[in-house]
């Protein structure tokens, strides 16, 4: 009984972000840095980028470009809990998932047979500027 109260506990924890709606958390979760790796029909990709809110969605900005693509968040009232758009020309959905420490992550698809597969993994400090250095 003991254990099952803990597993209750914890098993809410992920969910502290979720938007009244209960499908997505609120557009300003998912600003920050990113990491995104992964693969695609090139090969292996390893970027870094920011997402900062748009009147769209979420403007996504790298280091070769600062109008890198444009994820569209589902709407408040939609059912559909998907995330659309495209990064650096490659036209993705994208589902969201909560890290441990709650910081977003989005585990993405291409259209191109779903050969390529991202995830954006939030980086180290996700609130800082978009760090070009590595």
């Amino acid at each position: 009984m003991k254990h099952a109260a803990i597993l209750a506990c914890l098993a809410a924890l992920p969910h502290a972000a979720l938007a009244q709606d209960g499908n997505s958390p609120p557009p300003d979760f998912f600003v920050g840095q990113y990491r995104m790796i992964g693969v695609d029909a090139s090969g292996p990709v390893d970027t870094p980028l920011r997402l900062d809110l748009a009147p769209q969605g979420l403007a996504v900005s790298t280091c070769a470009a600062a109008d890198a693509g444009l994820l569209v968040l589902p709407g408040p009232t939609s059912e559909d809990r998907y995330i659309d758009g495209t990064i650096e020309g490659r036209i993705l959905t994208c589902d969201h998932f909560l890290t441990w420490e709650n910081y977003a992550l989005l585990a993405c698809y291409g259209d191109d047979d779903r050969n390529t597969r991202l995830t954006l993994w939030p980086a180290d400090f996700p609130g800082a500027p978009l760090s070009c250095a590595d």
